[in-house]
Formats: C-alpha cells, structure tokens, sequence
C-alpha cells in the first residue's frame, strides 16, 4: 500500500510510536514475525505474513477499514531500521 493513501494522522502517529520505543518484536519464524505495540491503554498484536507478504493487527482501525493502520506502520518502520541497521 503507498503511504501516500494513508492519512497523515495515521502516519504521524505511526512515527510516534516507533521513535518512542512501543514496537517490540516478539516472535520471528521462518513464516512470521509478531510484534506488540505497546499502548496506554491496550496493547496491539501485529501479524506479518512473509510467505503472503501481508500484514494484519487486532485493532480496530484495521478490523473496520482493512487498511494499513498506525501499529501496522510503525512495525514496518521497526523493520526498515533493522534491516538498515544489519
């Protein structure tokens, strides 16, 4: 999905929550990697498929809209800076 469909609330407060540290990867397998975004109320679980390249989280932006939402951003964020970083 461009970033450029995604709204610049979502967007800014995907940034947010990966510059303060809320993404944790918690599980990679050969198929998949899970991560938590931390949150002050609840915590959100994101799922990326890498045999279907897709992602997915439990919240309920995505649940209602089926689009990229702010935890599915800041974990493709965490990604680039690891793969950056490696």
């Amino acid at each position: 999905m461009s970033m450029n469909k995604i709204s610049w609330k979502t967007r800014r407060k995907a940034y947010w929550l990966f510059k303060n540290g809320k993404v944790k990867k918690e599980i990679e397998s050969p198929k998949r990697i899970h991560f938590t975004i931390l949150n002050d109320t609840e915590d959100k679980q994101v799922m990326y498929d890498k045999n279907k390249d897709s992602w997915s989280c439990d919240c309920r932006y995505y649940a209602l809209k089926l689009k990229d939402c702010s935890h599915i951003l800041a974990s493709k964020l965490f990604m680039e800076e690891e793969e950056n970083a490696g």
